[in-house]
């Protein structure tokens, strides 16, 4: 009887804590997205205003920027400083594909920052200033959506886990 007490709160546990985590996603992506935003509207200000060079300004945008937006920029950054014939695209697409192993954004996020890439170091101030500033509100756009979805599903996720867990125990039982 003890083990099969001991199974119960093992599966109501795991399952719950399966929920929360899928909660707590939801709330990172969000703030992953409003980090990014901030840290396109700083390059913007490096590059347009400030006129900084594209891989210092990047590598100033990752000191600026928290784990694991900055990712983006570190490496994007460090490609570019070693001069190795690499284009700011080549190295702005990798800095995105490193920070997408590690961010809990999803696809079309990242679709969003590849977009800027045919830009980077090929256009002039005024150009990238358009694209930094539409990059900036595309992202507000998505943080926005990112909100909505965490008000309509984080209690879902929070409470389903737990549900789901007591479901599958009165199923064995």
């Amino acid at each position: 009887m003890m083990i099969k007490a001991m199974g119960i709160i093992m599966i109501i546990t795991a399952c719950g804590v399966w929920g929360l985590s899928g909660a707590k996603r939801l709330e990172k992506r969000q703030e992953q997205l409003g980090e990014l935003k901030a840290a396109i509207a700083f390059l913007e200000k490096e590059i347009c205003f400030m006129h900084t060079n594209l891989s210092l300004a990047m590598q100033k945008t990752a000191e600026f920027t928290r784990w694991p937006a900055n990712l983006v920029f570190a490496v994007a950054a460090e490609e570019l400083g070693k001069k190795k014939g690499i284009t700011a695209q080549e190295a702005w697409l990798k800095g995105l594909k490193t920070m997408q192993a590690q961010a809990q954004l999803q696809p079309k996020d990242i679709e969003l920052m590849a977009a800027l890439a045919a830009l980077l170091g090929v256009s002039n101030a005024q150009e990238q200033h358009k694209a930094l500033t539409a990059l900036g509100e595309e992202l507000l756009l998505q943080q926005q959506k990112a909100q909505r979805e965490i008000d309509s599903n984080q209690k879902l996720w929070s409470y389903g886990g737990f549900i789901m867990g007591t479901a599958i125990v009165l199923l064995l039982i």
